[in-house]
């Protein structure tokens, strides 16, 4: 196994110095467009704000990584398990009844129909179809409520998206409209600046690049790295949570481009004062990724309440900084 230092190696590799790597790959993938009957109803959602609620769902989030000179979007939705066990049965089979102990696996559709928001009026940017093959564990509750992620490659730019989730027959239809900014690369480059900072359950290595997009239950891949975020910033008393993020705008070091000089210091504050001061840790790569001991003085956990983790980031090359505040709590 592989460390994680050599993980995150590997990934600053492929998304900023191979930009070939997803460009065809993704471009393969939009052959495929809206079907007329589907992008008929996400027209009227967009335009006249009529909602199909045949199958409702919801966008928790969006997170977003980099991908050369565009961003790997994560979108974050739920979903009843049910509603989207069933889609891959016909209207007959849905009427007479479904067994939802058996089934094991779903196929559906998602479309995705990116708006791009410059002046009043949003303008039509980006068709994409992703087919959904999804397994389903044995023992799996139909009434309970999932979340799931599917990741695209997408320039940057403030957007309204469109996303549909349509059974096999196209009969069912549900659509959600969603607002997201992903930040313009001139602006990544003359200040530092964090992607969305967010805490991981669980991290895998694969051995293979996946190329999204690609729908997954807890968890998403981004190239070689199986990654499940916590939805909320929660932890329990003695818990050491593991941070994620990626610093935008570092130099490279003048004697090896591969590698930086990044000085990281945390901070945790009750209010306005501190209640863990961390010495500073010196990364070399702006792909961030590791525990923090939630640990006071004298090595005594961190009290039940809400706090906010400050992160002060400096590039020791071009001397630029930043600080940010991340909120969560200990129950």
């Amino acid at each position: 196994m592989k460390s994680l230092k050599t993980l995150l190696v590997s990934l600053f590799t492929v998304f900023i110095l191979f930009p070939f790597f997803l460009e065809g790959k993704d471009k393969q993938k939009e052959k495929v467009y809206i079907p007329p009957q589907v992008k008929k109803v996400m027209e009227e959602s967009v335009m006249k704000g009529k909602v199909r609620t045949d199958l409702p769902f919801s966008i928790i989030k969006n997170l977003y990584l980099p991908a050369q000179n565009q961003s790997f979007l994560i979108l974050i939705f739920s979903a009843k398990n049910r509603d989207l066990m069933s889609l891959s049965f016909s209207e007959k089979e849905r009427k007479k009844g479904i067994d939802f102990s058996k089934v094991s696996n779903s196929k559906f559709n998602i479309f995705f129909w990116f708006y791009k928001i410059e002046g009043d009026s949003p303008m039509p940017f980006k068709e994409q179809y992703v087919p959904v093959d999804l397994n389903w564990e044995s023992g799996t509750n139909p009434e309970a409520v999932s979340t799931f992620t599917v990741c695209t490659i997408i320039p940057e730019g403030k957007y309204l998206l469109s996303m549909a989730i349509t059974s096999i027959d196209l009969k069912l239809i549900g659509i959600v409209n969603y607002n997201l900014s992903l930040p313009a690369s001139t602006e990544l480059k003359e200040k530092l600046s964090l992607s969305p900072v967010f805490f991981i359950k669980s991290l895998k290595e694969l051995p293979t690049p996946e190329i999204p997009p690609v729908v997954h239950k807890d968890y998403f891949i981004y190239s070689t790295l199986q990654l499940e975020p916590k939805l909320e910033n929660v932890f329990s008393v003695g818990e050491s949570p593991d941070i994620f993020y990626f610093i935008y705008g570092c130099s490279v070091k003048p004697d090896d481009p591969n590698k930086f000089d990044i000085e990281i210091t945390y901070n945790v504050k009750k209010g306005e004062e501190d209640a863990i001061k961390f010495n500073p840790y010196v990364f070399d790569l702006p792909f961030i990724s590791h525990q923090i001991p939630l640990k006071k003085e004298g090595e005594k956990d961190l009290e039940q309440g809400k706090y906010r983790l400050e992160i002060k980031a400096k590039d020791r090359i071009s001397g630029k900084e930043l600080v940010e505040y991340v909120e969560f709590e200990i129950k």
